[in-house]
């Protein structure tokens, strides 16, 4: 590896690992805050266990955290160089600003590799592990909790049950509402209302002055009680699972499983998950073309400029991907996932054209 090389490559660490720190610190603790604070107040885990939960959720937000830290490192480095008349130098000797790009993107190249192997390998099981800690406090239900509702899903249904009042130690519910839902159709299938349901045994419980209405066949049935088997209480490890908290060949082998038991619904947003492992690790590559053009300036940025111009570029990246992911919904194409980054590579590639000719 030559001194130049060396020189640029540590002009773009020092900056990324800058921005690391700081968009790490500002992504994970500002989105946590309060649920942390919360927790240490009401008591439900101690400082130990929060800071193992920090420790744990951390990589969830890794897919925003190092493409904005790349984009600070590509802002902060080159714009360095080109203030200092670095890069007009190298050019005088015959070295353009293609010889610093191919540098850094291979760079990029193998920052994004690793994290995607480590999301892959090891960060899904680190955020499951968080995310069954909150799940599991909000699952904690004491004393009487009103207008009380909760979500119970499996391969087939989802059932939304809600009641006025739960009143946890007494194990006794007032104006019970279920609502059925099979997944392969759009519309409910079923509703339960229920005066009172009382507790009997784990979660089997005994529902009073009951009416059932079946959608399907339109017809209601009134009658005095009836059993009925309410699992929210132990739904944590049947929850609907995060897409981070799942790697890509679990998904893979949903996918397929969705898509030969005929849940095509299900088996198209488990290919758009699938997708979006793939875009995210990889996302800072797109972006190393659209922002390395924007850093050739003869102005040299500050820090705080660069942590601007990093939010600004990430911020419009983002919003491009949550709009492709709408039309790749509406339409029904996945292709559509992948806009933003044939986008950015095109965008930058003319940039960077335009730059090497002097015309921007």
């Amino acid at each position: 590896m030559s001194i130049l090389t060396r020189y640029i490559l540590r002009n773009f660490l020092e900056s990324f690992f800058l921005g690391f720190i700081i968009f790490n610190f500002i992504i994970v603790l500002t989105s946590q805050l309060y649920q942390v604070v919360k927790w240490l107040v009401e008591g439900t885990y101690s400082v130990i266990e929060v800071l193992k939960y920090l420790i744990f959720i951390s990589p969830m937000y890794l897919n925003y955290v190092i493409p904005v830290s790349i984009v600070f490192g590509i802002v902060g480095s080159i714009s360095k160089l080109s203030s200092n008349f670095e890069i007009t130098a190298m050019n005088s000797f015959g070295i353009d600003t293609m010889y610093i790009f191919r540098r850094i993107f291979l760079v990029v190249l193998l920052i994004s590799v690793v994290y995607f192997f480590f999301s892959e390998m090891w960060g899904y099981r680190l955020v499951s592990q968080a995310l069954d800690m909150y799940y599991s406090s909000l699952k904690e239900f004491r004393g009487t909790v009103k207008d009380f509702s909760y979500i119970s899903e499996d391969l087939e249904q989802t059932r939304f049950i809600f009641a006025k009042e739960y009143h946890v130690d007494l194990g006794l519910m007032k104006d019970v509402l279920v609502v059925i839902k099979y997944k392969k159709g759009k519309n409910i299938s079923m509703s339960i209302f229920a005066d009172w349901a009382k507790r009997r045994r784990d979660n089997v419980w005994l529902l009073y002055s009951v009416v059932l209405y079946d959608y399907s066949s339109r017809s209601m049935l009134k009658v005095n009680s009836i059993e009925y088997l309410f699992t929210f209480e132990k739904l944590s490890s049947k929850r609907k699972r995060h897409r981070e908290e799942t790697n890509i060949w679990e998904l893979f082998k949903l996918a397929s499983y969705y898509k030969e038991s005929k849940f095509y619904d299900l088996a198209f947003e488990t290919y758009v998950k699938l997708n979006l492992k793939l875009i995210f690790p990889f996302s800072g590559i797109f972006l190393t073309f659209l922002v390395f053009p924007f850093s050739l300036s003869k102005v040299r940025v500050s820090n705080f400029l660069g942590i601007i111009l990093a939010i600004g570029v990430s911020i419009g990246y983002y919003v491009f991907i949550t709009l492709a992911q709408v039309i790749a919904i509406k339409s029904g194409i996945v292709l559509f996932l992948w806009l933003p980054n044939f986008v950015s590579i095109f965008l930058g590639g003319v940039l960077m054209f335009l730059k090497n000719k002097n015309y921007v």
